[in-house]
């Protein structure tokens, strides 16, 4: 046995293993007893009360507080003779609960009163329902109770609730799911809410970058309004050095538009580059949305493959540019309806001069003698293909999608699916002419604490003659990771891809296992007969933005295994 048929055994057999652990880890979680609890507290939240529920071995307590009505003191919280919260105990018209006693504390995202209710207590066999998540599942020993103030401090991940009954919570990190304050305040800063957030009696105040998945239950809402000037710059062999100046204005309140202004110079190509974006969402809830946009840009369909940081450090550092790019200038508009930013369908409208463009740069900080390839250099002996690319484009475009992420950037957990639909317009114009159909879906499962196992299927179709930027390429890094680059082309095709990542000992190294799958053809006769392209492998992790890929090809085990290096632990 030689020593690469030796390796992708061992690629195998290792991968293997690694499913076996998970599923025991899996059946392992599945199978712990949550534990039993007899006392239950009822909390229900409107926009100018807080109701209270008692239920302590039988003895029955109803208190309605209004914002007139509570004192802070030096121990706590007073609300004349019927609530006290003091000293990690809350009275309730004379009986008392301990923390240790609010065993549980979870979220009923059913409506009442327009508020959002909680509850504590009675944590046998009780299922909790998310509406926004359209999904029941079992709750979890994850949620923090307090009658103090609470914090959550940078890289801390609560995989449930966070409530504080008379104190401030304050969150730099991950909460899974509600942030609740009773009688103090939220203070949100760079952090991740993935259910409702609550402060009847005080203040939300937001700093920085912050995402709430669920509701906001307060009339005072902090940081709605978020403006910026930076500079950006990216490197590549069709630009060479590029470097932009970019104003954003966001409103989250929707009261205003928010506009994304990127203006700049490519120093190789000589060219000034812009994109001068403006968007409205109006409403909260279901509310129709426009985007529109001006553009002049060196652009590339392959950013799905990688991020534009990662293609930036390649070409700069190692001179490797996995984009092929083309010159677009017009504008494009989309009008449409979403629904709570996961939930959108709309149509679009875009109009545009299309060029070619060529390698300007052949320098890089490192790599030797090493040259950049040439833009398109794969399909450089197809004449026809590369004078395809220019042209007047006129183009209508239908999508829908629908995104639970719980972040855009570097997801953990969530569902995004993706489905547009493109045709040329302009019967005055025949430059370009085709009807594409294009559809992706995401699936992020966290199986325990650090691991993740991930899930994609991308697809495209079309029975026309498709231009370089709209045609179907596969092979490489981001695609079939044991193939060589863009090895596959055609006008439809199917990826696959399975990632299970782990981290050790919580710690900032891990490991993973790959699979990935996929094919691409002309015909429909040829896509039918081609046979499907597969490849495994194992990765290595540092940190969150560092991952070693080796990845050997199913079909050709003569061939050696592909190294590759990621910034992204996840696509």
């Amino acid at each position: 046995m030689n020593r690469t048929k030796e390796i992708s055994l061992g690629l195998i057999w290792g991968a293997l293993a690694a499913l076996l652990i998970t599923l025991f880890i899996f059946v392992e979680g599945q199978s712990a007893n949550p534990g039993n609890g007899d006392d239950e507290i009822e909390i229900n939240i409107t926009a100018d009360s807080v109701h209270f529920e008692l239920d302590k071995e039988g003895n029955i307590k109803s208190v309605t507080v209004g914002k007139d009505r509570f004192e802070k003191t030096s121990k706590g919280i007073k609300v004349e003779d019927e609530i006290i919260i003091e000293d990690g105990r809350i009275y309730i018209d004379g009986v008392e609960i301990t923390e240790e006693e609010l065993d549980r504390l979870a979220v009923d995202k059913e409506e009442y009163k327009s508020g959002v209710r909680w509850k504590a207590g009675r944590r046998e066999g009780r299922y909790v329902k998310r509406t926004r998540l359209a999904t029941v599942y079992t709750d979890t020993a994850d949620d923090v109770v307090k009658f103090s103030d609470i914090v959550i401090h940078e890289n801390e991940r609560i995989r449930g609730d966070v409530v504080s009954l008379g104190g401030d919570v304050e969150v730099f990190g991950e909460v899974d799911g509600d942030v609740v304050s009773v009688f103090g305040d939220v203070y949100l800063e760079d952090c991740y809410i993935g259910g409702d957030v609550a402060a009847p009696f005080g203040e939300i105040i937001r700093e920085g970058g912050v995402t709430v998945r669920g509701d906001v239950a307060t009339a005072k809402f902090g940081g709605v309004h978020t403006a910026g000037f930076g500079f950006t710059a990216r490197y590549n062999r069709v630009e060479g050095l590029a470097a932009f100046c970019t104003l954003d204005y966001d409103d989250r309140e929707g009261r205003h538009p928010s506009v994304n202004i990127l203006g700049g110079y490519a120093f190789t190509l000589k060219r000034w580059e812009y994109d001068f974006g403006i968007s409205h969402r109006f409403f909260n809830g279901w509310s129709p949305y426009i985007d529109a946009s001006m553009f002049q840009v060196a652009e590339s369909p392959d950013k799905w493959i990688l991020t534009e940081p990662e293609n930036s450090m390649a070409a700069a550092l190692l001179k490797e540019d996995f984009y092929d790019f083309y010159w677009k200038r017009g504008f494009s508009g989309e009008v449409g309806l979403s629904y709570k930013r996961d939930l959108s369908a709309g149509v679009g409208y875009t109009a545009a001069k299309i060029e070619n463009l060529k390698r300007t740069a052949s320098k890089a900080l490192f790599g030797g003698k090493k040259v950049f390839r040439e833009n398109w250099s794969t399909v450089l002996y197809d004449t026809t293909a590369l004078e395809g690319v220019e042209g007047k484009l006129n183009e209508v475009e239908f999508k829908v999608s629908y995104d639970t992420r719980d972040y855009k950037e570097d997801p953990e957990s969530g569902i995004f699916t993706n489905l547009v639909y493109r045709q040329t317009v302009d019967s005055d114009s025949s430059d370009f002419e085709y009807e594409i159909l294009d559809a992706e879906l995401k699936y992020y499962c966290p199986l325990a604490t650090d691991q993740t196992l991930f899930f994609r299927l991308r697809g495209g179709y079309s029975d026309d003659d498709l231009p370089l930027f709209r045609r179907y390429f596969i092979g490489g890094i981001g695609s079939l990771r044991g193939y060589e680059y863009k090895e596959f082309q055609g006008n439809r095709y199917m990826l696959f891809n399975a990632d299970y990542v782990w981290r050790f000992f919580d710690s900032s190294f891990g490991a993973g296992v790959f699979f990935d799958a996929g094919k691409t053809a002309f015909t429909g006769t040829a896509f039918e007969d081609e046979d499907l392209k597969t490849d495994i492998g194992i990765a290595f992790l540092i940190g969150d933005d560092f991952r070693i890929n080796l990845a050997q090809r199913l079909d050709d085990m003569d061939k050696s295994p592909v190294l590759s290096v990621r910034g992204k632990i996840l696509f």
